[in-house]
């Protein structure tokens, strides 16, 4: 009876031994799945002895399929564990030693691989760079070329025709006119305006020669009507910052009169025929395709004319090139005219805003 009792003893002893290390054999395959290193090193220490051998030889075994699936530190780690608890495991020892030497290998070529990668960028760059010094030469002496060309060669290219067609608004009164017939009126107009243009375009010289007409033949407020000639000749340069300035002189012609011929009632200053000075910035491209112009000019008929103080004109404007082809170019252009004229604190003045269509013609180049 005893005899049975010790052996049944002995057998759930066996048995609960066999379940442990099955249950340890089983936690430490998934922690070397995880690769929990800290775990399987725990799993290792606490092994039963019988069964250290054999988790030694996984662990082994797990570290050698790293190291072909090229995780060095994982399996220096593994190796690591096993001689932790077993120092004399022969096989770890030179796994180890192996799993060291190779990353010492492999750290050599890592670094002659960056140094290949870095003296191919090096030599890239340099060609680069040299590529991009020899481009920037061939078009500094291109510019240089053109630069000649455009300074000393002058043709048909250099000139262009312009034509500006639209309508055009007076509104005109006058101090002197208003005092003498004991009213205050203003007048306006409506007509068309007219405009030839040609010029001559030089890197460091422009030059321009013109004729304007304004002609109000339509009386809107008032019965009187006007006419505005002005012949323009100017020279200029946009060797000052890309802004083309101009120096002008010309003639201006100004006529109001009332309908039907008669005489007028609305200004003092009926007739002016007088020649003037100016100086402007024309057609200037802040932007692509928008132009802004600014004139001022002296009518000096006031020098001569016993009862006329001061005689000026000013012309406000802007255009935008809309369509364009190696000929030809249009733009729509609007600008302010306006005149004034003084005798003592009296003053004749006309303002005439204008629309207009400009076509600009030139050789193809």
């Amino acid at each position: 009876m005893r005899k049975n009792k010790f052996f049944l003893i002995t057998m759930v002893a066996f048995l609960g031994i066999a379940l442990s290390a099955e249950s340890l054999s089983s936690k430490l395959e998934a922690a070397l799945k995880t690769k929990n290193v800290k775990a399987v090193r725990e799993l290792l220490l606490s092994a039963p002895a019988s069964e250290k051998t054999k988790f030694e030889k996984t662990i082994i075994n797990a570290a050698k399929q790293s190291v072909r699936s090229g995780d060095l530190d994982y399996a220096k780690n593994l190796a690591e564990v096993v001689l932790i608890s077993n120092q004399d495991n022969v096989e770890a020892q030179d796994l180890y030693s192996s799993i060291v030497e190779m990353q010492k290998n492999q750290k050599k070529l890592d670094e002659q691989k960056k140094q290949i990668q870095a003296e191919a960028e090096a030599k890239a760059k340099a060609e680069a760079d040299e590529k991009a010094r020899i481009t920037a030469a061939e078009q500094k002496e291109k510019d240089k070329e053109a630069l000649y060309k455009s300074v000393y060669e002058v043709d048909l290219k250099n000139f262009y025709l312009d034509a500006s067609l639209g309508p055009s608004f007076s509104i005109f009164g006058s101090s002197f006119a208003d005092k003498a017939f004991g009213r205050k009126k203003t007048n306006s107009d409506i007509g068309v305006l007219l405009g030839f243009h040609a010029g001559f375009v030089h890197p460091y010289v422009l030059l321009k020669l013109g004729l304007n007409l304004n002609w109000l033949t339509v009386a809107m407020a008032g019965k009187d009507l006007s006419v505005f000639v002005v012949s323009r000749f100017a020279i200029g340069t946009n060797a000052a910052g890309g802004v083309p300035i101009f120096l002008s002189t010309g003639h201006s012609y100004i006529n109001y009169y009332g309908k039907g011929g008669g005489e007028q009632a609305s200004m003092l200053y009926t007739k002016i025929s007088s020649p003037f000075v100016g100086l402007s910035v024309e057609d200037w491209h802040p932007i692509e395709k928008l132009g802004l112009t600014f004139k001022f000019n002296w009518i000096p008929i006031s020098v001569t004319s016993p009862f006329m103080s001061f005689g000026m004109h000013t012309n406000i404007g802007a255009t935008y090139e809309f369509w364009k082809n190696h000929i030809m170019s249009l733009r729509v252009g609007s600008d302010m005219d306006i005149y004034a004229f003084t005798a003592k604190k009296y003053a004749d003045w006309n303002l005439i805003p204008n629309i207009y269509v400009n076509a600009i013609f030139h050789v193809p180049k």
